[in-house]
């Protein structure tokens, strides 16, 4: 190359166009974020006043690694700011407030009439006479109170069931008593309470005008 060839490679060197800076630049690659990584940002700035990657990923079913690509592109978009606190773009659409359930007010009437109805005795807390559906119960009520052994309580307490007197809800009584039209034969119950209501009902239906404390354990046991 002679020194004319050399001068015209120079000046037309210099003659191109610059490339712009922005076309040497590598391109970034953009993460999609999921819509509702914006709402779970959106909620947890107001609940925690921050939304961090390890916050965002348990809510989004996803990995630490991917959750720090959109938090990333969250920032980016302008949605948080770097140290993860909400853009003010973002708190510009967040309610002032967050607000409560209201409450309720009982009046009077209704609390005084609530109370009424809790001193009335429910239908389970009256004796009643003895069903079916009864019978597995008094058996456990039986061998867990009685010192008389009986080998076949079910069947014992099947053919009494029609002088067998209970308190408590069908299939579950906690209590009852078993008579024989004069007397009170066999009286066990769970809870004093069960066991003065049954000795109450007996006294005025069974016994009449006896003593209260008039039980026969005469009758033979199985």
């Amino acid at each position: 190359m002679n020194r004319r060839q050399f001068s015209q490679s120079i000046a037309a060197l210099f003659a191109a166009p610059a490339l712009p800076t922005a076309a040497l630049a590598t391109p970034v690659a953009q993460t999609a974020v999921p819509s509702m990584a914006y709402c779970w940002a959106d909620y947890l700035t107001r609940m925690h006043k921050v939304c961090s990657p390890q916050m965002l990923a348990p809510f989004l079913r996803i990995d630490q690694s991917t959750a720090k690509l959109i938090h990333a592109q969250l920032i980016a978009e302008n949605y948080l700011t770097a140290s993860g606190a909400a853009h003010p773009n973002l708190v510009a659409r967040q309610p002032k407030s967050i607000p409560h359930a209201a409450s309720k007010t009982v009046e009077p009437k209704q609390q005084a009439k609530r109370t009424n109805t809790t001193n009335t005795p429910q239908p389970h807390e009256q004796p009643r006479n003895a069903v079916q559906d009864d019978i597995p119960a008094l058996a456990e009520i039986w061998e867990q109170n009685s010192d008389q052994p009986c080998e076949d309580i079910n069947t014992y307490l099947h053919t009494e069931l029609a002088n067998t007197i209970v308190i408590g809800a069908i299939g579950a009584p906690v209590g009852f008593y078993i008579h024989n039209g004069t007397s009170i034969c066999h009286l066990f119950a769970q809870t004093a309470d069960a066991e003065t209501t049954l000795r109450d009902h007996a006294n005025a239906t069974v016994l009449g005008d006896q003593s209260p404390h008039t039980l026969s354990d005469q009758e033979p046991m199985l």
